[in-house]
């Protein structure tokens, strides 16, 4: 009998880490512009130019724009990736920071002179407030697997953050600082959240609903703009007063200068991660907003190839998920492909034994992260993957 090999690769119709240059932008008020240095640090360069008083960033990497929230026209402003096509989505008085949710097109923003978070199709349509009567609102990010907001909010000297609900409901209080919290980010893939506070100077972290606090690391006198590059485990943000960019891993162990010479930061933002404000398909996660593809490359002992390519479907689907198992689907019958919830508790698995079959969301209870597993006829696990289910 042939003996086949099995080699699994996760495609999707977005570029991936493996073929993209990744850059991390920051806005600064001091240069009046947007500026950009690929991830070793190097080629730093304008991205977009004659911008006042830039402030938070957020990337739509595919679609190739960048939204910032814009002091000097008091607006979004919504711009390609090398600077062209600016204009501006909606009018704010004060605008701080912004987030995407790339899935729906949809963007959150601070307003701290009306102390409202709201959200804006990028088109610029179905523009509404969520949440009002905030004592100064600041900085926010959003999470797929929670389907929450995350949000800062200033009296005095203090600071809170909150979670809400992405319609802004179920407002609930996380953290309370009797500092001021300069930055947030959230680990949306092992669900963590990280903040700046300016006063103790200390980069703090716990997990998504509050608990478990512990400071990682010194963060350095006034230190502003937290992001987070989750693929490859970095935390990055800027200190006003050495006027660097400072990066970390994510357990605060190893702190290092990212840039020198970065003066007057308002906004960080890297153009390829996910979980904390965006879902694609990069390295093993994948949300079902998108086609899964693994192409199965068969080789048998005399070197001959074959490929298989098994898909999961539609886009995108809140319950029912189809699986078309390929053309070649009948020399992998005895394989399997199971989905556990992340504590391994199985909820799916079926044998590659019908070119086609579906898998009912709803069996799965909630949205969030699962594991996708291919295992041999023996049971023996080959590869396990991750999707976002929402």
């Amino acid at each position: 009998m042939i003996k086949y090999f099995l080699l699994l690769t996760i495609l999707s119709g977005f570029t991936t880490t493996a073929s993209a240059q990744l850059h991390l932008y920051w806005s600064s008020s001091a240069s009046n512009n947007i500026q950009r240095a690929n991830l070793n640090g190097d080629n730093q360069e304008i991205a977009v130019d004659l911008q006042n008083t830039p402030r938070g960033l957020a990337i739509d990497y595919e679609r190739g724009r960048l939204y910032f929230a814009n002091g000097e026209h008091n607006s979004i402003t919504s711009v390609t990736l090398n600077g062209s096509e600016a204009y501006s989505i909606v009018s704010v008085t004060k605008p701080i920071d912004i987030a995407l949710d790339k899935a729906k097109q949809e963007l959150y923003y601070t307003d701290i002179t009306s102390q409202t978070i709201s959200k804006i199709k990028t088109d610029g349509s179905e523009n509404e407030i969520i949440i009002s009567s905030l004592p100064s609102p600041g900085f926010l990010d959003i999470d797929y697997l929670t389907q929450k907001i995350y949000f800062t909010s200033q009296e005095n000297s203090a600071s809170k953050i909150y979670t809400a609900k992405f319609d802004g409901s179920d407002i609930k209080v996380l953290i309370s600082s009797p500092y001021i919290i300069s930055g947030i980010a959230v680990d949306g893939i092992n669900q963590k959240i990280y903040w700046l506070e300016r006063g103790n100077d200390l980069l703090n972290r716990s997990n998504i609903d509050g608990s478990n606090t512990k400071t990682i690391c010194d963060a350095g006198k006034t230190s502003i703009a937290l992001e987070i590059d989750d693929i490859n485990g970095f935390l990055y943000w800027a200190s006003k007063e050495t006027n660097q960019i400072i990066k970390s891993n994510l357990s605060g162990s190893e702190i290092s200068v990212f840039l020198d010479n970065i003066v007057g930061i308002g906004g960080i933002a890297v153009d390829i991660k996910n979980g904390c404000s965006r879902v694609e398909t990069i390295y093993d996660t994948i949300a079902v907003t998108d086609t899964l593809y693994i192409d199965v490359d068969l080789t048998d002992i005399i070197g001959v190839s074959k490929t298989n390519i098994i898909k999961l479907y539609p886009n995108p689907t809140h319950e029912i998920l189809q699986i078309n198992s390929g053309l070649s689907y009948s020399v992998i019958k005895d394989y399997s492909i199971k989905i556990s919830s992340p504590t391994g508790a199985e909820i799916f698995r079926n044998k590659f034994n019908s070119q086609n079959f579906s898998i009912n969301l709803s069996k799965f209870g909630n949205n969030g992260l699962f594991l996708v597993s291919i295992l041999d006829e023996n049971n023996n696990l080959i590869l396990t993957k991750k999707i976002v289910l929402h």
